[in-house]
């Protein structure tokens, strides 16, 4: 009984990876049970289980598209509110510096 689950993921999940590769995701194959998607996300049809490699996270989904969107959806948002917060905190720390550099004591003369 078991397996046969197993077999329609894995059949249901050869549409789905047809339908991100449309997306412009890539989808790489390691084996028959086991993909990785945009070289971020690996991904387990047969137990519909995932892996997110650079948060370290795990997931369970339910339809494959869905969450590969989403959860790339998710990660573009982030890498954009840490690639502002990265530019915000430099502007601020060169701000600093000239503000430091432009108040320091001039010499007294003699």
């Amino acid at each position: 009984m078991k397996g046969g689950k197993r077999k329609e993921n894995l059949s249901a999940s050869a549409e789905a990876f047809e339908i991100l590769g449309a997306y412009d995701h890539q989808i790489v194959q390691f084996s028959p049970y086991h993909f990785r998607v945009n070289n971020r996300l690996d991904v387990w049809p047969s137990t519909k289980k995932a892996y997110d490699i650079r948060s370290h996270r795990k997931f369970q989904y339910d339809d494959l598209v869905d969450f590969v969107m989403r959860r790339f959806e998710e990660i573009e948002s982030a890498e954009e509110i840490k690639s502002a917060a990265a530019v915000y905190n430099k502007r601020v720390w060169m701000t600093s510096r000239r503000s430091t550099l432009h108040t320091s004591n001039p010499k007294s003369g003699s």
